[in-house]
């Protein structure tokens, strides 16, 4: 009997800390809705145990796994305008030429002073793509700024990061919802998904054109990735703020925080 009750609490304690995991998707400005349905988990109490975060999605998710809240986060983002790099190679591109990524790398350097995966109080994936061999990598450990900042280089947007002998560009190229490095471990996993292209878009000019280019491109293959999570919450109204409305910081994170609520009655029945 000792032993049976034994490997029942040693079960329930592997479960324990094996917990809750969360991935977030890319999609620019929309990526603030992120930090809504962080708030919903803070009301909540549901302790995020790894986070695998794309492009946008990999900045908030690096600030919650060093421990900001989410309010800090809007706070963070509204005070230094974190995505204010997206505005910079939107401008750079009118004009033909590629806009670097010094001013991410900048707030990183301030927000995040610890260069270092192993700094974070969470275990935080960042997906890239390496444009020399065409695969998507996944990074853990090392180096936190360079990923990150390769993570967000949109192409023709960003110049890509080099590290290494290989240049890297937004992973939200080949899979915009990363849930691959979360599977295996035993992680409830919630995805947070900030793409979903509106049907039957009027395309205006070479701005709409690129903005919709980029919602296709990052919303390709997403379904077999919601298959993966436990629960996969969705922003109802969200597509009404484009990717480069970033002057809607708090908006968007409030649409967020209340369509989280709406759904946290299934979200927490598909965590039990």
């Amino acid at each position: 009997m000792r032993g049976l009750i034994g490997r029942l609490f040693s079960a329930r304690a592997r479960k324990e800390a094996q917990g809750v995991a969360l991935v977030l998707s890319g999609g620019g400005a929309r990526a603030w809705a992120h930090i809504g349905l962080l708030k919903a988990l803070e009301e909540e109490n549901i302790q995020i145990k790894a986070i695998s975060g794309v492009s946008a999605g990999s900045i908030v998710g690096a600030l919650y796994a060093k421990g900001h809240t989410a309010d800090e986060i809007l706070e963070i983002v509204q005070k230094t305008d974190m995505f204010k790099i997206l505005r910079k190679g939107i401008f750079s591109l009118a004009s033909g030429a590629f806009s670097s990524l010094n001013h991410l790398r900048q707030q990183l350097e301030i927000f995040l002073p610890e260069d270092s995966f192993e700094a974070l109080g969470k275990k935080l994936f960042v997906s890239a793509v390496n444009l020399n061999t065409g695969k998507l990598e996944i990074f853990d450990s090392g180096d936190l700024h360079k990923p990150i900042m390769a993570s967000c280089a949109v192409p023709l947007l960003f110049l890509p990061v080099k590290m290494g002998e290989y240049l890297y560009a937004d992973g939200g190229i080949l899979n915009n919802l990363p849930v691959e490095p979360l599977l295996g471990h035993g992680y409830k996993i919630i995805g947070s998904n900030v793409v979903s292209p509106v049907p039957n878009m009027q395309l205006g000019g070479f701005r709409s054109v690129s903005m919709r280019s980029f919602e296709l491109v990052s919303y390709k293959g997403i379904e077999a990735q919601t298959r993966q999570c436990d629960v996969v919450l969705t922003y109802e109204g969200l597509e009404r703020y484009n990717i480069f409305h970033f002057a809607a910081a708090r908006e968007i994170v409030e649409l967020g925080y209340r369509s989280a609520r709406k759904q946290m009655d299934i979200l927490l029945t598909r965590l039990k």
